[in-house]
């Protein structure tokens, strides 16, 4: 199963070096994880493309939206079969547009929680609670980030 995540966020929740202006940092900090995983793994940043971050890191595929907003580059990314894809943001608004269209989505505090356990797996600490418009199939994730689901 795909995975389209908002760069922008994911780069803001991972702060200092690694922040929203470094999309390479970001890049590096999930290559671990997509390299443990099988699947499509689309990587949306707000503004131009930059010089120094490729197109393509081995299977993580990074976008810009140029003029545009990243919100609508992963929708249009999604539109043909929303239900085959997972989109990670914190945008609120973002996550219910895809879940209307069918897409299921995941805040960014799971997928990093998650990327960070090894093998996907669950760490010490239990996972957070869903807030209600953030429901998580958690049983399905587990799975997904073992590698048994694509």
């Amino acid at each position: 199963m795909p995975i389209a995540i908002d760069g922008s966020n994911l780069g803001g929740a991972l702060g200092g070096r690694r922040g929203a202006r470094d999309a390479r940092a970001v890049v590096e900090s999930l290559q671990p994880w997509v390299r443990s995983r099988k699947g499509r793994v689309v990587l949306v940043f707000d503004g131009p493309a930059r010089a120094d971050v490729a197109e393509r890191y081995g299977p993580i595929e990074v976008r810009w939206s140029g003029a545009q907003s990243a919100d609508a580059v992963l929708l249009r990314l999604i539109a043909v079969d929303p239900a085959d894809w997972w989109v990670v943001t914190d945008d609120r608004q973002l996550a219910a547009r895809c879940r209307d269209a069918g897409a299921r989505s995941l805040p960014v505090g799971e997928l990093l929680r998650r990327a960070e356990t090894p093998h996907g797996g669950r760490g010490g600490n239990r996972a957070p609670r869903a807030k209600p418009d953030e429901q998580v199939d958690v049983a399905f994730w587990e799975r997904f980030f073992r590698g048994e689901v694509e």
